[in-house]
């Protein structure tokens, strides 16, 4: 009789998630590109940010804490995770896009791995060129120039968009939809693939919110974000690493395709031949895989940071 009630134990079930890490990765990797920058820049992209919609709360936030002294660092932070923040909410287009946190390559081990992407005028790929044009027009004056395009207040929910779908794009389940006998129409980049993190464990994880988390629990101060950005920083930094030079967003999603094949979903061992649709007991990952999937979030959390800062750097826009 026991055991008809032991899926009713299974409470502490995280839901499918399209997030792509948690605060934590995108704050730290907003701290890690930050310091990237030069003065100028720090300085230039802090005035931009000042115009943003929420600028006034933000600034309030700032005020009424500790942990970041430099407001121009406060607020890149603040605004890597705007775009999740407003999700669900009432903001209308250009304000919020789903689609634009991520693409569909196409993993298949049985039929072949493809990069043809299924939504191509509304991806993540299609978001970040829509940022880089709103971000480089013309600067026009709110009295001169109607509309949202132009103004001061539009390039700055544009760098807000760039600075979060840039970390987005080096989470791998972002570039990805797993195709095979159990998701015949995709695994929505891993949120279908439930996992514990233990045989004995009776908290169940969709694939991509276990990668989502990885940083770290979000439910920490700021000061603790940027300790874990710098101790990324020192463990990298120095250490030759060529694909951070690379500048292109289709590399970066290809080079997260290619990870997910050979990484994420184990070569094919995850995902297909066992099961793992069902939320009662799935399949365990292991300590190995878990032990990989952090030395590669780190990683990408410092490559997000560099590309991050290189990227809006070369931006061509009025200061």
């Amino acid at each position: 009789m026991k055991s008809k009630f032991i899926p009713t134990l299974l409470l502490i079930l995280i839901v499918n998630s399209l997030y792509a890490w948690n605060g934590r990765g995108h704050q730290i990797i907003a701290s890690i590109a930050y310091d990237q920058l030069t003065e100028r820049k720090q300085k230039a992209f802090t005035d931009l940010l000042r115009e943003h919609n929420d600028y006034e709360d933000w600034k309030e936030e700032f005020d009424n804490q500790k942990d970041v002294k430099d407001e121009g660092k406060f607020l890149f932070m603040r605004a890597a995770v705007w775009p999740d923040e407003i999700k669900g909410s009432n903001h209308n287009f250009p304000f919020i896009n789903e689609s634009w946190h991520y693409i569909n390559y196409r993993v298949d081990y049985k039929n072949g791995h493809q990069k043809e992407r299924l939504n191509p005028m509304a991806d993540l790929l299609y978001a970040l060129g829509w940022g880089k044009k709103i971000m480089t027009q013309k600067w026009y004056t709110e009295e001169r120039q109607g509309g949202y395009r132009y103004v001061n207040y539009s390039k700055a929910i544009a760098l807000s968009w760039i600075i979060h779908l840039i970390g987005d794009i080096h989470q791998p389940l972002h570039n990805v939809s797993l195709y095979n006998e159990f998701y015949p129409k995709g695994d929505a980049g891993g949120n279908k693939v439930y996992i514990r993190k233990k045989d004995n464990a009776k908290t169940v994880y969709s694939l991509h919110t276990f990668w989502d988390q990885l940083p770290g629990s979000s439910n920490v101060t700021r000061k603790t974000i940027l300790k874990q950005a710098d101790e990324i920083k020192a463990k990298f930094e120095g250490l030759e690493m060529l694909s951070l030079e690379e500048r292109n967003p289709y590399i970066w999603a290809e080079e997260g395709h290619r990870k997910c094949v050979e990484t994420v979903y184990d070569k094919g061992n995850i995902g297909n031949n066992v099961n793992y649709t069902t939320k009662q007991f799935p399949p365990a990952l292991s300590e190995a895989y878990q032990e990989k999937a952090d030395e590669m979030t780190d990683r990408q959390l410092y490559a997000a940071g560099v590309r991050l800062a290189t990227f809006i750097s070369r931006l061509q826009w009025m200061e």
